[in-house]
């Protein structure tokens, strides 16, 4: 675990090294609401992580690079978002490992809200996107069934004619 114990902006980080892998940043000295974004950003490439209990996700595809990664606290509700902070974590520079294998970039992710576990599916709700279970609100076949029998049968270019006339 990398600690950022923030009291300057930028707050500067050390002991993060290339190739190291599953590694979480704690921030101390900051009150962070849970499911906060978190943005990591390293050669024009940024990743979303979500802030939980002040900790949150170093992205692995970042880490296969000896280059600082600039982190922002990034605040966002419907209608705005704010950079609120910034941290630097300096990673130093070693040698790659043999049995290193390079993670997959995470190229969607962030279209995605935080959460989501085996058996649920994404859904729009009334605030955006949001996990749901698998069977939660999902029309059964007999209720799609009623619905296709209510649907009006389109009229023929004749039918219609005969209509207007």
């Amino acid at each position: 675990m990398i600690v950022a114990d923030y009291k300057d902006s930028p707050c500067i980080v050390y002991g993060l090294t290339r190739y190291d892998y599953g590694q979480i940043l704690e921030i101390r000295g900051l009150e962070i609401p849970n499911g906060t974004e978190i943005h990591f950003c390293q050669h024009g490439k940024a990743i979303t992580q979500y802030i939980q209990d002040m900790q949150v996700l170093i992205p692995d595809y970042l880490l296969q690079y000896a280059d600082d990664i600039d982190v922002y606290v990034y605040y966002a509700d419907m209608n705005s978002g704010k950079t609120v902070q910034k941290i630097i974590l300096v990673v130093t520079d070693r040698e790659k490992p043999g049995d290193y294998v390079t993670p997959e970039e995470p190229a969607y992710s962030r279209l995605l809200p935080s959460g989501g576990e085996e058996g649920q599916m994404l859904a729009r709700g009334p605030d955006g996107y949001v996990w749901v279970d698998l069977d939660e609100g999902l029309a059964t076949d007999a209720e799609l069934l009623e619905v296709w029998r209510n649907i009006p049968t389109p009229l023929s270019n004749l039918e219609l004619e005969e209509i207007l006339k």
